[in-house]
């Protein structure tokens, strides 16, 4: 039906950079499975790095990091560790220290190996952000940069990534919304695996009043959630300086709850990439609708069937009358036979 060739990477410019125009992994994973499969014909389990911090907060209000806002803790943790590793600030050990330390915990685990992907609960719009505000306003930049990958000897220059679509965050608010863009990593290459992006769309969840880490870690069956009154969490410092076991107790159990939802949640991506044939990342960010999108377009190629225009054209009237529609979310509360 249609075959092109370039001279050079067609590009095309968004949100003032220029990216690829076309998404050459997602077009990989629709005609080319058989080169998906031969990439993961050896066996691999997801090696993450999970994460969580702990704020200081003025007056009580939210913690900021522009404000200046320090963090009080990083939780860490591979999945071959026993236990987590908390860093904490004290009166010898300064928040600059802290997130130095963080980030040669991240280049390697205590057992020698690299993490694949940073995991954690609303670490997008939380922990990453903060962390890098953080970082910068410290004049910790270049330290940062060192997780970027790919990596290389002295003389080796390393590239810039543009991530794919399904990877760039379009999550903003709207024209006049203070909601920022989601940050996607850690560091460039070093992707982010946001556990609140599949318990926000969890019909298995939809009685709980809120997806916040602790109750859906509970609604999962968790008997290790430690949560604290709202006057200790207003003021995280006074309870590391007067109640530092409960501080503790409270920082571990964020993690010990993000790796019992991971075990869950990773199950599901790992068996829905192995049935797709496609990068675990790309079934972490796709939308259900993506995902069987690529399914649904492998049969009818198989089958000969090719779409010689594009929806916009065939149905122009009707994106005319209607350019955006509404969605729904429908849910079955009985089985059996539906006639309509």
């Amino acid at each position: 039906i249609n075959r092109q060739s370039h001279d050079t990477v067609p590009m095309r410019r968004t949100e003032n950079k220029m990216v690829p125009d076309i998404d050459y992994v997602l077009e990989i994973t629709k005609d080319y499975p058989e080169v998906m499969n031969s990439i993961f014909e050896t066996p691999y389990e997801p090696y993450p790095l999970f994460l969580d911090i702990e704020t200081d907060s003025r007056e009580g209000h939210f913690s900021k990091a522009k404000r200046g806002d320090e963090i009080l803790a990083i939780q860490v943790k591979y999945p071959d560790m026993k236990r987590t590793e908390i860093l904490y600030q004290t009166s010898q050990y300064s928040e600059k220290q802290m997130i130095l330390d963080f980030i040669e915990f991240c280049k390697s685990s205590p057992s020698g190996k690299s993490p694949d992907t940073v995991v954690g609960y609303a670490l997008n719009r939380f922990d990453v952000p903060y962390i890098k505000e953080r970082a910068r306003m410290l004049g910790l930049g270049p330290q940062m940069a060192e997780l970027d990958r790919p990596t290389g000897g002295d003389d080796y220059k390393k590239p810039t990534l543009i991530y794919p679509s399904w990877i760039r965050s379009r999550r903003k608010g709207g024209r006049y919304s203070r909601r920022k863009a989601e940050d996607v990593d850690l560091a460039q290459g070093l992707l982010n695996m946001d556990l609140y992006l599949h318990a926000k769309v969890d019909l298995a969840l939809k009685e709980l009043p809120s997806r916040s880490l602790k109750l859906v870690a509970a609604a999962y069956g968790s008997k290790d959630v430690v949560d604290l009154e709202q006057e200790d969490k207003s003021n995280m410092r006074r309870l590391l300086i007067n109640d530092k076991d409960r501080f503790m107790k409270y920082a571990e159990s964020d993690i010990i709850q993000t790796e019992y939802l991971y075990n869950i949640y990773s199950n599901r991506l790992i068996a829905s990439s192995n049935l797709i044939n496609c990068p675990m990342m790309l079934t972490h960010h796709a939308t259900s609708g993506q995902k069987s999108y690529i399914v649904l377009y492998r049969e009818c190629r198989k089958h000969g069937y090719y779409a010689k225009e594009r929806n916009l054209e065939r149905y122009g009237n009707l994106y005319l009358r209607a350019p955006k529609y509404q969605g729904a979310m429908v849910d079955c509360f009985r089985t059996g036979y539906y006639p309509k």
